[in-house]
């Protein structure tokens, strides 16, 4: 009954879709025809739309997106579908199956949260090991270093002559008869002093040598630059530091001090505390402490109610992880899990009879080596090899504008050149749609991190934020790009309008650039950027005269649509560039000042000239023809 019920929903979406693709053709059809009745070639002398056409094709644009979207919807539930079909299929087949557990970190205890964390951490290794030293070659700097060694060796090898072979004694013999012929001058003296170095630099730039020279190099710069190799050692100087009073001699004060005061709570607590950044570090800190008081109060109470009576113990225990259940159940886990270990050392020291000096100063002893152990994580996490929030937050930024202007050069790639229009190439631009999302989720859970740090200078959280919504929402819009241009017409949308859309792609090709370097060398952006939406105008009045002959209404649809995405993904980039400004300052060049950054003159648009500044009248006409010319 079930197969049959999707089967039936199958074919009425089939239908329903068939009748909303013939609806629209003839919409798109009949507004199209009465739209040219109604203009008749009004236009105005430069050529451009006006206002009634300009009226006409943005309602065209909108209609035309809500139409192929709800057109990819249907498609998108008709394959899951008939995926669900083949699931009920196996489903129903009742043939016997064996399933293997799949091994997992899970299995020690490790939570999922953990997991994702270390996951991301991994996935971003190779990316921050490139960018943590900037005084490293790049990829193309490091290939042409290469290049120009193997030339030089080249040069000074001498030419290789095919002889017979030659034994080796009569070889030496030739080389002593040739040095014997050769006499003595101050020039000779001055080739053989420097014969050495002659073979050393041949030696060393040998083809051979260079690869292991360019893979010892990579090696020694993963390990100086690797997080893991770091945290190590942050690890191991604050275990030292708070472990060294243990190894003094017997008898001295630090000893006794780390005898009798418990250190090692000291040493648990900093393990516990330190995080890969300073952001959890704190967060993980606050958490410890605040665990650690409730459960020193309550070991306390609970103590100062039952004594040495095991069945009040019990009770009391029972109860007070009852109510901390409920906190390990919270956003705030951490909290019930300290206060939980925090109990039963306060509770069972003086009903064991072990060594104690009273219930309260052991419950303070326990407050105060843990503040010394998260006191001691955060100091290290801030000047042993600190990793800021805002620091790895603006260097993925920078990261994921890189992958966005990836991913539309790919897309255009796939759009303007017909060789690479194959299932691979989809494929692959759906992986890199799919790692955007995920580098995009990790930015605002850095952004989220980021609230827990303690700094004395105030950062632009709410900025960050906008920034976040703005690089989300245009990756949503490539992802509809990617996904529409499928059935875009490529004769009438594509290769009738190349060179406008070649320079639309190399305006938002250059913003998106520009607004990465921002975001990587906190450096201003330039006062005036080549201007997306004036090359994208000129696409679209072109495409609007070409598109008409199109043989289906439903190819103009698709066409037009993709201009629908096109104004929202310039919208969506100018927002982008104003928020970079705003964070990064502007370079302004026509201003009385070299440079505004920070608090001054932010803000400006990039593609708008600055009116009513000290500047003469032949420099604005210059910027407006600069601006016209793209």
């Amino acid at each position: 009954m079930c197969l049959s019920n999707i089967h039936v929903e199958r074919a009425r979406l089939a239908d329903v879709r068939e009748v909303l693709r013939r609806q629209l053709d003839s919409v798109v059809r009949q507004m199209n025809d009465a739209h040219m009745l109604k203009a008749s070639g009004i236009r105005s002398r430069e050529g451009s739309p006006t206002r009634p056409e300009e009226r006409h094709h943005n309602q065209l644009f909108r209609k035309s997106l809500y139409a192929t979207s709800l057109l990819h919807i249907s498609s998108e539930i008709a394959r899951a579908l008939t995926l669900m079909l083949s699931v009920l299929e196996l489903h129903t087949s009742n043939r016997p199956r064996i399933f293997f557990l799949r091994p997992s970190w899970m299995w020690l205890g490790m939570s999922p949260r953990a997991l994702v964390y270390q996951a991301q951490e991994e996935d971003r290794g190779s990316d921050e090991d490139a960018t943590a030293d900037g005084v490293g070659l790049s990829r193309q700097e490091a290939k042409q270093g290469v290049f120009q060694r193997r030339d030089s060796v080249l040069l000074m090898t001498p030419p290789i002559i095919p002889t017979t072979p030659v034994p080796f004694r009569k070889r030496i013999q030739g080389i002593w008869r040739n040095i014997r012929s050769t006499p003595l001058t101050l020039q000779t003296l001055s080739h053989l002093i420097d014969l050495p170095r002659q073979t050393l630099v041949r030696q060393w730039n040998k083809p051979n040598v260079l690869t292991f020279r360019v893979h010892l190099s990579r090696t020694v710069r993963r390990v100086q630059h690797s997080k893991h190799a770091r945290h190590a050692i942050k690890h191991a100087f604050g275990i030292t530091v708070l472990a060294i009073p243990n190894f003094l001699p017997l008898g001295s004060a630090g000893r006794s001090y780390f005898v009798a005061q418990r250190g090692v709570w000291a040493i648990i607590s900093f393990i516990y505390v330190l995080e890969p950044n300073t952001a959890l570090t704190w967060r993980v800190g606050t958490m410890r402490l605040c665990g650690t008081v409730i459960g020193a109060v309550y070991a306390y109470v609970a103590w100062a109610i039952c004594r040495n009576n095991p069945y009040g113990i019990v009770i009391m225990l029972t109860v007070g992880e009852i109510m901390l259940t409920w906190l390990i159940r919270s956003s705030a886990p951490g909290v019930g899990v300290v206060a939980s270990i925090t109990m039963p050392p306060i509770i069972f020291t003086p009903y064991l009879g072990l060594p104690h000096s009273s219930v309260i100063g052991l419950a303070v002893l326990r407050g105060a080596q843990v503040s010394i152990g998260i006191v001691a994580a955060i100091l290290i996490n801030h000047f042993v090899f600190p990793r800021h929030c805002r620091v790895m937050f603006l260097e993925g930024m920078a990261r994921v504008l890189a992958k966005q202007t990836k991913l539309f050069l790919h897309l255009s790639q796939r759009t303007l050149n017909e060789a690479a229009r194959t299932r691979k190439g989809m494929a692959r631009g759906a992986q890199m749609d799919l790692k955007l999302q995920e580098m995009i989720a990790r930015e605002k859970l850095l952004l989220t991190q980021m609230e827990h740090e303690v700094s004395l200078m105030p950062k632009p959280t709410k900025l960050y934020r906008e920034g976040t919504e703005t690089v989300q929402r245009i990756a949503d819009l490539m992802s509809g790009l990617r996904k529409i241009r499928e059935n875009v017409p490529h004769r009438e949308a594509i290769h009738q309008v190349l060179q406008h859309r070649q320079q639309t792609i190399s305006c938002i090709c250059i913003a998106l650039f520009t607004c990465e370097h921002a975001f990587r060398s906190r450096q201003p952006l330039p006062q005036i950027l080549p201007s997306p939406r004036k090359a994208f105008d000129e696409l679209r009045r072109e495409m609007m005269d070409t598109i008409q002959s199109a043989p289906r209404a439903t190819d103009v649809a698709y066409a037009i649509a993709e201009n629908e995405v096109y104004d929202e993904l310039i919208d969506a980039l100018e927002q982008l560039i104003t928020i970079t400004r705003e964070l990064f300052g502007t370079n302004a060049w026509l201003l009385d000042g070299a440079c505004s950054i920070g608090f001054g003159a932010v803000g400006m648009s990039g593609t708008d000239t600055p009116a009513g500044l000290h500047s003469s009248a032949a420099s604005l006409r210059r910027v407006e023809s600069f601006h016209h010319g793209f």
